[in-house]
């Protein structure tokens, strides 16, 4: 799933995700999942990224200025070692997922 996707479409997406698992979400579960938002319930995570601890409804952000201040250095990493990652996972040049035989 991409990231971009999930902000956009976020109760698309995790339905989505669910039904490639084989899993259903009931209703009361899909209700904390809005256009734009996601409200969290507390966290008992011991370790991670430090936003686990944040709780209530949580705006979904696309986050385009991760790209705008990434060096030129760094850019052109990411496009060298990007497209073979994106072939194994079956991306398409678009950006979208494509499933690989086999990969269902």
């Amino acid at each position: 799933m991409r990231y971009e996707d999930f902000v956009h479409l976020p109760r698309h997406n995790i339905e989505m995700a669910l039904a490639g698992l084989g899993l259903s979400q009931g209703p009361s579960q899909s209700a904390p999942i809005g256009k734009g938002c996601v409200v969290l319930g507390r966290s008992r995570g011991l370790s991670g990224n430090p936003s686990r601890f944040r709780c209530g409804v949580v705006t979904l952000q696309v986050d385009e200025a991760r790209r705008d201040r990434m060096s030129r250095r760094d850019r052109f990493a990411v496009t060298a070692i990007g497209p073979p990652l994106l072939l194994r996972y079956g991306w398409r040049p678009s950006g979208r997922s494509s499933p690989r035989a086999g990969d269902e």
